[in-house]
């Protein structure tokens, strides 16, 4: 007699000779366990849910995560989630609505003490979870206009002239400032005596009361152009007033000795090409180095006009900036969108004054859909004109006028147009100032790898920016800013789902089609034990599982989670398969959800069949081991059975059906058609609403049994279970043979306690236990004979928190007959 010891228990090994190459203790099949001892396998924790469904039942997650303590979840119908929401005291309240941008899901990111998160019209900010979120970052400062005070505190100095920029920017409500890009140059020269200046500034839709401008103003200076080493002189709020006329006046009083401190964008601080720009639309953002980096990315639709010459325009001419019409006049009239056509000053200063008054215009007019800043400096000809959206993931504007020889290009009356331009980068990453989320400088842009091939994820470790590219594989950001270098890491691999790569011990988890990669300073193939496993999932349906499959890491457990469909009939990921760094091993799974995340050591997982997001259950008890199934009502109870009015037949032996934590009990027998439900026990039941918990249907398979030898003939007549916590109720031993094909299921008894409450009197010794001990069984007669004989072991029992350690199998020598 023989005794083959399977002592190892090694995940799942679907991609090896199961004969000769699988190692002791290899899983053909590993459903619903987990492996987070060495060799002892035990059943999953389960689920129950969250306190609180999305208002509209036929709503599902297509995103979750956590901000400020709260859950939030990007939800809608199945397909296209529009709308975020947090949950608080049962209740998901909406943030808004919102699209993620075009195909990808909502990426979020916390910076600064802030949620940011990327849409289809930008990324927005939270600074507070009940707060009103905003497209993050500030206006860029509009037209500035300057006139002579009537004050008689005058300070500038006949025949000096001075500069003005303004700023428009907040403090959020965790401190941080935002300040945005500053106006355009503004000069003006004491003519004939010493004067004081009115300054008007056009206020950007959407400033409130709790915004500031600042006012920077260089030194005076004689006969010649003044610097951009500006000082500050004024800092206000707009008052409901102001916000109401679409402009501030403020009358500049300030001598040159009292300017205070230097505008950011002076060449002694940071420079004007660092002027701070809003975040671009981005598929993709990751915080790197104190860094956000904005990745795959679209800009504000944009176009550049210079107005040639006024003394060709005469009153009455036209441009048509997207739909709205503004019409050149001998005078200034916002609400007709009418600007002044000037004609008293020379050519240049016409030029500059036209193309001033229209930007005004642009700028103040209720129907104008975009924004226009003047661009000419100091040596640069006159009239040059920025025209931009004013949000962004906008369409793009056109533009026509009757009068195409004033402007360069060219802008024709009607049929083709003008139209302007977005900037669309695939492979554009462009990134903030430290500690600046919102701060991006339109020079903090790379492009990396070809411009056709999309860059689908950026992902941070400790000491470099990961960047996975859809066609060329993996690239690698170094440095520190501002110097980034940007270098191919590995183009070999290239990324499977956008949304399946994940952090776990500083390396990225994620799917290529490598298979399961672990990248950091190098990559490495993780998946190979279940490859083929893989690859017919990959030939059902590749788009299928690069649009659904997502990745959850899971530091504490030392896990990450893969959910991938099962077959080409699904629309959402029915199963997860799961990697343990630790004990390096690979389980399966069964759960339909949608996407997942982890706070305070549990998983949350958002449910593909109802509008709710399940949270792992993890007391480190029996109570564990069930998932949550559905509600439904007792309307009887006689002794140990119990009559519901629906749901009878979605009830299985197993289930625990609960009341409160005192009231549960095990099924031991359902009745579908009259809806009644024998229990276990009889804890006092009554008749209301009750739970039904369904038990974890755990299911192991090891690789044949061959004895060392599987050419020969054996027989097989005894198999050990060995626990180190023995099952509650019964289990099935499963056996087939490859001289007996059809499966054949033997069950044994479970003698495991401990649940207090869960059996009767006396049934066992008082405050139960958790039973070591071997079960041991004969092998099926019509399986005994053979050379190779595969055993597996189901159980699906609520509240049973068993452990095994492997098996072992007594055999006797037989023949080298292997066939009949």
């Amino acid at each position: 007699m023989s005794q083959s010891l399977m002592l190892k228990i090694k995940g799942l090994f679907t991609s090896y000779n199961e004969l000769s190459e699988a190692p002791e203790g290899a899983l053909l099949v590993a459903d619903d366990i987990e492996l987070l001892k060495d060799s002892i396998a035990e059943p999953r924790r389960g689920f129950t849910r969250v306190d609180g469904a999305f208002s509209n039942a036929s709503h599902r997650a297509d995103k979750t995560w956590f901000y400020q303590d709260k859950q939030f979840a990007h939800h809608g119908a199945p397909g296209s989630a529009n709308t975020v929401s947090y949950l608080s005291s049962g209740t998901w309240t909406s943030v808004g609505t919102y699209s993620a941008p075009a195909g990808v899901k909502l990426k979020t990111l916390n910076a600064n003490q802030n949620l940011y998160f990327s849409t289809s019209t930008g990324i927005q900010k939270l600074d507070a979870f009940d707060g009103t979120a905003a497209l993050a970052g500030a206006y860029k400062a509009l037209d500035v206009s300057l006139s002579t005070s009537s004050s008689g505190s005058t300070w500038l100095t006949a025949g000096y002239t001075t500069a003005y920029r303004v700023i428009w920017g907040y403090k959020d409500a965790n401190e941080n400032l935002i300040l945005g890009a500053p106006s355009s140059r503004a000069e003006y020269t004491a003519s004939g005596a010493n004067r004081a200046i009115d300054l008007r500034a056009t206020i950007p839709s959407g400033v409130t009361t709790t915004w500031f401008v600042q006012v920077y103003r260089s030194k005076s200076v004689f006969e010649t152009s003044p610097s951009d080493e500006m000082g500050l002189v004024y800092e206000v709020n707009p008052s409901a007033g102001d916000i109401t006329n679409g402009y501030i006046d403020i009358t500049d009083i300030v001598p040159d000795s009292l300017r205070g401190a230097t505008i950011y964008t002076a060449a002694s601080q940071e420079g004007l090409a660092a002027q701070n720009e809003r975040p671009p639309l981005a598929k993709d953002m990751a915080v790197f180095r104190d860094s956000v980096f904005y990745a795959n990315t679209t800009s504000k639709h944009r176009y550049t006009l210079t107005l040639l010459s006024a003394s060709a325009m005469a009153n009455d001419d036209t441009v048509t900036i997207d739909g709205v019409t503004y019409t050149a006049k001998a005078s200034e009239t916002v609400a007709s969108a009418e600007f002044a056509l000037a004609t008293a000053g020379t050519p240049s200063q016409n030029i500059t004054d036209t193309a001033h008054s229209l930007i005004r215009v642009i700028n103040r007019y209720a129907s104008s859909t975009v924004y226009a800043y003047y661009l000419s400096g100091i040596d640069d000809l006159p009239g040059k004109i920025l025209l931009e959206e004013r949000g962004i993931g906008g369409s793009s504007f056109a533009l026509t006028s009757d009068n195409a020889t004033c402007w360069s290009p060219e802008l024709p009356s009607s049929g083709t147009t003008e139209s302007s331009d977005d900037d669309r980068y695939k492979n554009g990453l462009f990134w903030s100032k430290p500690n600046q989320s919102e701060s991006v400088p339109l020079t903090n842009f790379g492009g990396v790898g070809d411009k056709d091939d999309e860059i689908l994820r950026v992902i941070p470790l400790r000491d470099a920016l990961y960047i996975f590219k859809e066609k060329t594989g993996i690239y690698r950001l170094t440095g520190y800013y501002p110097n980034f270098t940007i270098e191919l890491l590995d183009s070999s691999a290239k990324l499977v789902g956008s949304e399946t790569p994940a952090i776990l011990n500083n390396q990225i988890y994620c799917l290529t089609d490598q298979g399961v990669t672990a990248v950091s300073d190098t990559t490495k193939v993780i998946s190979r034990p279940i490859e083929q496993t893989l690859l017919e999932i990959f030939g059902a349906d590749l788009d299928l599982v690069k649009d659904v499959s997502f990745g959850v890491s899971y530091e504490t457990d030392r896990k990450y989670y893969l959910f991938m469909p099962g077959s080409e009939a699904d629309t959402t990921p029915t199963q997860a398969f799961v990697f343990n760094s630790f004990t390096n091993s690979w389980v399966r799974h069964v759960l339909d959800k949608t996407c997942g995340t982890v706070y305070n050591n549990k998983l949350y997982l958002g449910d593909a069949t109802t509008a709710y997001i399940h949270k792992e259950r993890k007391t480190y008890t029996y109570t564990d081991y069930v998932d949550y199934g559905f509600s439904t009502t007792i309307t009887d109870v006689s002794d140990n059975v119990i009559t519901v009015d629906s749901g009878a037949d979605n009830i299985a032996i197993g289930d625990i059906m609960y009341q409160s934590a005192s009231v549960s009990s095990e099924v031991t027998a359902v009745d579908s058609v009259t809806g009644q439900v024998t229990l276990s026990i009889a804890p006092g039941f009554t008749t209301d609403p009750v739970d039904v918990l369904k038990a974890i249907p755990c299911k192991i398979q090891w690789v044949p049994v061959t004895s060392g030898n599987p050419g020969i003939t054996q027989q097989y007549h005894t198999v050990i279970g060995l626990f180190k916590s023995d099952f509650r109720g019964t289990a099935d031993l499963k056996f087939t043979s490859d001289l007996s094909r059809f499966e054949e299921t033997v069950v044994i008894t479970g003698a495991a306690g401990g649940l207090w409450g869960q059996f009767g009197w006396g049934q066992i010794a008082w405050g139960g236990a958790r039973l070591k001990r071997p079960v041991r069984q004969w092998i099926p007669r019509d399986k005994q004979r053979c050379s190779q004989l595969t055993i597996g072991f189901e159980h699906a029992v609520g509240y049973s928190q068993w452990e095994l350690q492997g098996i072992t199998v007594f055999s006797s020598e037989g023949s080298d007959r292997v066939a009949r």
